[in-house]
C-alpha cells in the first residue's frame, strides 16, 4: 500500500491552494508510478525535493533511489519515538529537513536537519538521545509549540531551537 507522495522540487508557499500542488504516488523504491489526487495530502507523507526527478513528467523517474529506502527506514525510528514526520524535503545542499506537524502551514513547521549522506541510524540514536535529555526533553514537552528546529549534520553535537 503507498503511503508515500512526492509533490514538486520545493514546499509550497502557504498561500497556494491545496489542488493547484500536483502530487504523485511513491512505491517503497521512490518510484513515482501515477499522480495523486489532491485530498491525498495529509493522508500521505510527501517528499520534496528535485533529486533524480524529470520534472516536466515525473512519472516514471525514481526520487532519491540512493537514499529513499534509508529515509524510510529513519521515518519509522523516527515515529518509535513518538514523532509523526510529515514531509522530507532535500535540498541541493545536501541537507534533508524532516518536517513534524504543529501547524497547518509547512514553512511554520518545527525542522530536525541532518546530511543526505550521514549514517541514519546514528541521527536517530543522537535525536532519540537529544529527545531523552534535560533540558530539551522538558522543553520538547511544555513548549512544542515553539519548537523550531533540531540540527544533527554535526557528528555528536545537537543544535535546537526554540521560538
Amino acid at each position: 500500500e503507498t503511503k508515500y507522495t512526492w509533490c514538486g522540487e520545493n514546499i509550497p508557499k502557504s498561500d497556494m491552494n491545496d489542488n493547484e500542488i500536483k502530487c504523485y504516488f511513491l512505491d517503497t523504491d521512490g518510484f513515482i508510478f501515477d499522480e495523486a489526487p489532491y485530498f491525498s495530502q495529509d493522508v500521505y507523507t510527501r517528499f520534496y525535493g528535485s533529486n533524480n526527478i524529470n520534472l516536466d513528467n515525473p512519472i516514471g523517474s525514481y526520487f532519491a533511489p540512493d537514499i529513499f529506502n534509508k529515509l524510510i527506514s529513519f521515518k519509522k525510528s523516527v515515529e518509535e519515538m513518538n514523532l509523526k514526520p510529515k514531509a522530507f524535503l532535500l535540498l541541493k545542499d545536501g541537507d534533508i529537513k524532516m518536517f513534524l506537524p504543529n501547524t497547518e502551514i509547512m514553512e511554520n513547521m518545527p525542522e530536525i536537519i541532518f546530511k543526505m549522506d550521514a549514517n541514519y541510524q546514528k541521527v536517530a540514536e543522537n535525536l532519540q538521545t537529544a529527545l531523552t535529555t534535560e533540558p530539551l526533553q522538558e522543553d520538547f514537552k511544555n513548549k512544542y509549540s515553539s519548537f523550531l528546529y533540531i540540527d544533527l549534520k554535526f557528528d555528536n553535537k545537537v543544535y535546537y531551537k526554540f521560538k
